[in-house]
Formats: structure tokens, C-alpha cells, sequence
């Protein structure tokens, strides 16, 4: 697998991973993927919350409002905006949580890969489509 050097793994590694986890070729896992994100863009736009195992992607809203510049101390008018919310699980936020005194960002990869996955055969995948 090609890590980044920031240690993100792209949407096509990620396709690969998944694939290989759960015993799937590649092309099938894509076709499952490409399904899952339209899904969520219509469901988003319906303004419907969705819950996953992960977490939770919802959306919010806030009003309109008059506010006081701290600077200035003049009324300004702020609009109201919309925006898409994705709220990480507890249990995945807990983990982070109590790695932070280990200072995970001083270790390399394979310290801190919760998988122990091998990703030498990644490739060696069957890539039908």
C-alpha cells in the first residue's frame, strides 16, 4: 500500500483495504462504495441525520441574528448558514483521547497500526470491475 507521507490512506487504498477485509473483489467493493456515498448525499440534502457505526453525519442550521462587533461595538446582521456535521462515535473518540499522552504522532506507522494489517499482498488483490 502507498501511505502518504502524512500517513493518510486514500479513498482507493481504502477501497482495496476494505475489500480485502471482508473478502470481496475490489470492483464490487467500489461499485458498494460509490453506492454508500450517493446515498448519503441524498439523504444529506433531505436534511435527514444518519447514523453509522463510526459516528453520526447530520444537518445543522443556524438562524439568522443580530450580533455587537467586540472591535467595533457596532450592530452587524450575520446570516444564517447551513452546514453538514459529522460527529465521530464515543468509543473511537475515547481512543484518541487516551493516546494523547503517548504522543502518537512521535511513533512511526507500524507503533500505532491498531490492524496490524500486511500490505505487501495489497495489490495482489483480483480487480475485476
Amino acid at each position: 500500500m502507498r501511505l502518504e507521507p502524512n500517513g493518510i490512506v486514500s479513498q482507493h487504498d481504502f477501497i482495496r483495504l476494505l475489500a480485502k477485509k471482508a473478502q470481496f473483489t475490489v470492483g464490487d467493493t467500489e461499485i458498494f462504495w460509490n453506492s454508500a456515498e450517493e446515498l448519503i448525499k441524498e439523504l444529506v440534502e433531505n436534511q435527514l441525520e444518519i447514523r453509522l457505526g463510526i459516528g453520526r453525519i447530520y444537518y445543522l442550521a443556524s438562524t439568522e441574528r443580530d450580533m455587537i462587533n467586540p472591535r467595533t461595538l457596532k450592530k452587524i446582521h450575520v446570516h444564517g448558514a447551513r452546514r453538514v456535521v459529522f460527529r465521530l462515535n464515543s468509543a473511537i473518540r475515547n481512543i484518541i483521547r487516551n493516546d494523547i499522552d503517548k504522543k502518537p504522532w512521535k511513533k512511526t506507522f507500524e507503533e500505532v497500526n491498531p490492524l496490524d494489517l500486511d500490505y505487501g499482498d495489497l495489490y495482489d488483490i483480483d480487480e475485476e470491475k
